[in-house]
């Protein structure tokens, strides 16, 4: 999963992380997260067509989550978060 945040350019490594785990956890809950996301990587990428909130992570975990049902192996695709400038409670994730 690839997260960023404008803001992320002015914080110390050790600060990008701590906001990464604390969104994740206040979307998912620690146990979701644990349970859910796998590798994380803060960078910089340009939003496109993929691009999707933070607020419908929880929704999509449901969705992969229904899907998977019965199932062993976990298609997840790539996912990355960003911070939308424009509007500052808009977060938003590409897979």
């Amino acid at each position: 999963m690839q997260v960023w945040h404008p803001v992320f350019e002015f914080l110390p490594e050790d600060g990008q992380w701590q906001i990464v785990f604390l969104l994740f956890d206040e979307a998912l809950g620690k146990f979701g997260t644990e349970t859910w996301i796998g590798d994380i990587e803060v960078a910089a990428f340009e939003k496109d067509d993929k691009t999707r909130s933070i607020t419908d992570l929880p929704r999509f975990i449901d969705q992969v989550s229904e899907y998977l049902a019965g199932r062993r192996s976990i298609p997840w695709p790539r996912t990355r978060f960003t911070k939308c400038p424009s509007n500052p409670s808009h977060y938003e994730a590409t897979r």
